[in-house]
């Protein structure tokens, strides 16, 4: 199973100041020795690093899924022009996105979104995290969303700890979009997150759900158990990588 390190899981500032504490290219030498195949850039990573940094991350072998926060409601503008560029600098072979909270916009994003695709880089693949808040939310109106776009470059993002247990659902309406698992696990009742070895019953439990629902995509280690420092932190993403891929393979045997 092709994992990735889902860079904004080290980002101490992620929901605060939104500011990078940290250089990604700092772990990038490492990543394939640890079990990964590549990252999930999130976006201010990049977008707000230095120039030295850009281009250390740009030099990159491994495989690059890039988290963007743009908004595709109001056509093609200046910062979805930006973006474009990104993803050609880079080479992204995904990149994740979210529609919008707003219903009576949905036909404006669909617009935007095919407007975009001539923007893509070859082969890239647009990533719905069909996100809890937004208009994708609910697997009926996901999949009426998906419906709209092109199979071969929309596909969908699923969650191991769904919100509202949606995920029996999404695959039943739409299992051929869903290719790739934003993983993390929370306490039990508590909002903080956890190492998926924390709770190896439940986090076997869901792993095994997706893939008897006919999951065989990739996966990010999206959230983590947050450690004292991001290299902490990292280590967390290493052990549950290593869960996540072992899980798997063994049940493809059963």
């Amino acid at each position: 199973m092709n994992t990735y390190l889902s860079t904004v899981a080290l980002e101490k500032n992620r929901w605060s100041s939104r500011i990078p504490s940290l250089l990604v290219s700092d772990y990038l030498d490492r990543l394939t020795h640890d079990g990964f195949s590549g990252i999930e850039l999130w976006e201010n990573h990049y977008v707000l690093a230095s120039k030295e940094e850009q281009k250390k991350i740009c030099s990159f072998p491994g495989t690059i899924i890039f988290n963007t926060y743009a908004s595709f409601e109001n056509g093609i503008t200046d910062a979805l022009k930006r973006l474009s560029d990104i993803l050609h600098d880079l080479h992204v072979s995904g990149v994740k996105f979210n529609f919008g909270k707003n219903p009576e916009a949905e036909s404006s994003q669909i617009e935007t979104l095919l407007a975009f695709l001539p923007y893509l880089p070859e082969n890239t693949t647009m990533l719905c995290e069909c996100h809890p808040g937004t208009v994708a939310e609910k697997p009926e109106n996901a999949k009426k969303l998906l419906d709209l776009l092109p199979a071969d470059r929309f596909k969908a993002i699923v969650h191991l700890s769904p919100e509202n247990g949606y995920n029996a659902k999404r695959f039943a309406l739409y299992p051929e979009r869903i290719i790739h698992l934003h993983c993390q696990l929370r306490h039990p009742g508590q909002q903080g997150r956890s190492r998926l070895d924390a709770y190896p019953g439940i986090a076997s439990d869901r792993i095994l759900a997706l893939q008897s629902w006919g999951f065989r995509g990739s996966a990010s280690i999206e959230f983590t158990e947050d450690g004292n420092s991001p290299d902490e932190t990292y280590l967390n993403c290493v052990r549950d990588c290593h869960f996540l891929q072992e899980v798997f393979s063994c049940a493809s045997f059963i």
